[in-house]
């Protein structure tokens, strides 16, 4: 079984659609990291779009971040969607 952003996709069917929108982390990857020893900060309504509200990812055990340049500013590793802008990768600590 082939596994594609956390999805199990079976052999035996055929895929007919392409994702049109691929999301962060996720609710259950976030939780792994924070089981082993991690601290996870959310931007404020990251997860919006994907149907995953800030309240998923605080009871997860997220802390969630309202502003976007203390985020960067604090994050050792980021993982986004879409690549930074170019003013905001200056802001990476």
């Amino acid at each position: 079984m082939v596994r594609l952003v956390g999805v199990d996709l079976p052999r035996n069917k055929r895929i007919s659609y392409a994702l049109t929108y691929i999301h962060g982390i996720g609710i259950k990857t976030a939780k792994k990291l924070i089981e082993l020893g991690h601290q996870v900060s959310v931007e404020s309504d990251a997860g919006k779009d994907a149907g995953y509200p800030n309240s998923l990812y605080e009871k997860a055990g997220c802390s969630i971040e309202k502003d976007r340049d203390e985020l960067l500013k604090k994050a050792n590793a980021v993982l986004i969607v879409s690549p930074l802008a170019e003013e905001e990768v200056s802001k990476l600590a």
